[in-house]
């Protein structure tokens, strides 16, 4: 595209599931995605981001592990994570497997499978 940068919309969610605060980040084509009309930017496929570290106590932090990825989004790839995601918040890993869980399973119902 003659070495032209070509800009594009993302359209970030960010809320609280399971006492954690999660992120999505997907291509946005301007409409609000349902399940039965997925954002046609999107390319069906989620990746979903953890952090690192392994903290003593139960915080519910303030980071996710990053949802805007320009290497993934640019693909069309959507990109979801929550705090409890990230084991210095959380050590562990129950906790993180069950707000992964819950994290993805509210992306399904926003956007479809």
């Amino acid at each position: 595209m003659n070495g032209k940068t070509v800009p594009f919309i993302v359209r970030v969610e960010t809320g609280t599931i399971d006492r954690a605060v999660y992120q999505t980040a997907a291509l946005y084509d301007g409409q609000s995605p349902t399940p039965l009309r997925p954002d046609t930017s999107w390319n069906g496929k989620l990746v979903y981001t953890f952090g690192g570290g392994c903290d003593a106590g139960f915080h519910q932090g303030t980071a996710t592990g990053g949802v805007l990825d320009n290497l993934f989004l640019g693909q069309g790839y959507a990109v979801a994570s929550s705090t409890l995601n990230v084991l210095d918040n959380n050590c562990s890993t129950i906790i993180s497997a069950e707000a992964a869980m819950m994290v993805k399973e509210h992306f399904i119902d926003t956007y479809g499978r």
